[in-house]
């Protein structure tokens, strides 16, 4: 199966987040559960896929050097100490989102991992260079 034929998701417990009122609000007005809903409706008209992951710690884990790097919620760069990675709080976590699914998923059906993981940090170093530069 090709990696352009699935779509990856963090499997959250939206009804759990939605009790919580410091984010119930932002979560109704982002409409998560009826995104991946039409996710996944599109993706099975297209024959693509849709698969979920673990999603602890995906935002905190730095994606270039795995040290955790704790942040609230109100940062939205992901900056770390340990490596000197800049970049979105987002596109840090769905860089780890990708990772945790080739490393889980993928090793799961032997298929070579660690092929696709080395293949993956080199196109991962190119797009963070691209990432910073603005943000200098």
């Amino acid at each position: 199966m090709e990696s352009g034929n699935i779509i990856v998701f963090e499997d959250l417990n939206v009804q759990g987040m939605v009790q919580n009122h410091n984010l119930a609000k932002s979560i109704s007005d982002s409409s998560w559960s009826k995104l991946m809903d039409m996710c996944i409706y599109k993706a099975e008209n297209a024959g693509k896929y849709i698969e979920f992951v673990n999603p602890r710690g995906t935002s905190q884990l730095c994606s270039r050097c795995e040290a955790v790097v704790k942040k609230d919620l109100s940062i939205r760069i992901h900056s770390c100490n340990n490596c000197g990675l800049a970049i979105d709080r987002d596109l840090n976590a769905a860089l780890n989102i990708r990772e945790r699914y080739i490393r889980n998923v993928w090793n799961s059906v032997k298929k070579p991992a660690d092929a696709l993981t080395s293949t993956y940090r080199k196109d991962m170093q190119a797009g963070t260079m691209k990432q910073e530069s603005p943000m200098l």
